[in-house]
């Protein structure tokens, strides 16, 4: 999706003061609750193509983005790097 078009996309189905995470739009995958809604795995691939190792990426999610609470509409992250793929329950 191009930028302009997740921006639309964002403005009809986020809340209006839904936050988001800078340089990061490629890790979206949804809303929920009017709230933006990130991929662990993508939120990690973003930081590494920002120049990051790919530890460095994990350890500042870890600390600085999933560990952030910035009020009602704080990003959700959904934790999809460890999902067992083999196993559907």
């Amino acid at each position: 999706m191009r930028p302009e078009e997740l921006q639309d996309w964002l403005n009809d189905t986020a809340d209006e003061n839904a936050l988001t995470i800078d340089d990061c739009d490629a890790a979206i995958i949804g809303v929920w609750d009017g709230k933006v809604v990130y991929s662990r795995i993508k939120l990690d691939a973003c930081f590494v193509a920002q120049g990051m190792t790919e530890e460095e990426a994990m350890e500042w999610v870890d600390f600085n983005v999933a560990g952030a609470s910035v009020g009602p509409m704080t990003p959700v992250i959904v934790e999809d790097r460890n999902l067992p793929l083999d196993n559907p329950s």
